[in-house]
C-alpha cells in the first residue's frame, strides 16, 4: 500500500497478515517496491512467529516471475512452505490484507500528515500494536487478533462467565454491614511456554495463576520488599 509523507516522497507499506485470526505477523515501511524489501519483512515475521504451512500472495513481480523463480519462491521453498498466488485482478482472495490496508488508512494515514519517514515508522507501530493486542474485531465476535492467534479465546470467555456470574455472600466484603462486591481487574490473559497464564487484580492484592492454578501473590498495598545486598564479598566461589 502507498502513500505519500510530507509530499515529498511515496512510502511504500508492506504487510503480512494471519489468514484465520487477522493478527499483523509482519510489517516494514519503505521507499520502495522491491523484492529484497519483501523478504525482509518475510524474515522478520519467520523469526518472531515462524513458518507458516502457506503463503497467499498476489502475482506481483516481487513474488513471482514469468521468466523463472523469483528470491521470494526460493525461500518458501527452502522452507517447505506452500505458495499460493491468488487470480490476476482478482483482489478479493487477498481480501483481508486489503481491509487492514483499508482500516490504517482511514484511520491513520489519511487523517495524519506524516513529516519524516521515521514519524510514520513509530505512528504506524502504534497502529498495529493497537490493532493486534487491543482492538476488538467484529469478525471474532469481540475479540482482538491476539486472543485469536494465541489460542486463548476459550480461557477468556470462562473468564468472562465467572466474573459476570452473581457472587454470594462469601465473595463480598462487609463496609459497615453493608455487603459490596469488590470488584476484579483483568491485566493478562496467554500463553507462556504452552502454559495458560492469568494475572488478576482484587482488593489491591495482584494474583498470578498457572494453569489455574494459584502460582503467586503480591499485595499492591504493601511496601515492596527487597532482599538487602552485602557492600562487602569476602570470597566467591565459581
Amino acid at each position: 500500500m502507498g502513500f505519500y509523507i510530507r509530499d515529498a516522497h511515496k512510502g511504500y507499506l508492506i504487510s503480512a497478515i494471519d489468514d484465520c485470526s487477522r493478527m499483523i505477523v509482519g510489517c516494514g515501511l519503505f521507499r520502495e517496491q522491491t523484492a529484497e524489501n519483501v523478504l525482509e519483512v518475510l524474515r522478520g515475521s519467520l523469526v518472531r512467529f515462524g513458518a507458516p504451512k502457506e503463503i497467499l500472495t498476489d502475482q506481483g513481480s516481487q513474488f513471482k516471475h514469468w521468466g523463472g523463480i523469483t528470491q521470494f519462491e526460493k525461500m518458501l521453498k527452502k522452507l517447505k512452505v506452500e505458495h499460493i498466488k491468488a487470480r490476476s485482478h482478482h483482489p478479493q482472495t487477498c481480501g483481508k490484507i486489503e481491509a487492514f490496508h483499508k482500516s490504517i488508512h482511514r484511520e491513520l494515514i489519511d487523517k495524519e500528515f506524516f513529516v519524516t519517514q521515521e514519524q510514520a515508522v513509530e505512528k504506524i507501530a502504534r497502529f498495529i500494536e493497537h490493532y493486534n493486542y487491543g482492538r476488538p474485531h467484529s469478525a471474532l465476535d469481540g475479540f482482538t487478533p491476539s486472543d485469536r492467534y494465541f489460542c486463548i479465546v476459550e480461557s477468556l470467555k470462562k473468564y468472562i462467565s465467572d466474573y459476570q456470574r452473581p457472587k454470594n455472600q462469601t465473595e463480598e466484603s462487609a463496609v459497615e454491614g453493608i455487603g459490596v462486591a469488590r470488584a476484579s481487574k483483568l491485566y493478562l490473559i496467554g500463553k507462556v511456554l504452552g502454559h495458560d497464564v492469568r494475572i488478576q487484580e482484587l482488593g489491591g492484592q495482584l494474583s498470578i495463576y498457572l494453569n489455574s492454578q494459584p502460582f503467586k501473590e503480591v499485595n499492591l498495598l504493601q511496601p515492596m520488599q527487597i532482599d538487602s545486598v552485602p557492600t562487602e564479598t569476602k570470597a566467591i566461589t565459581v
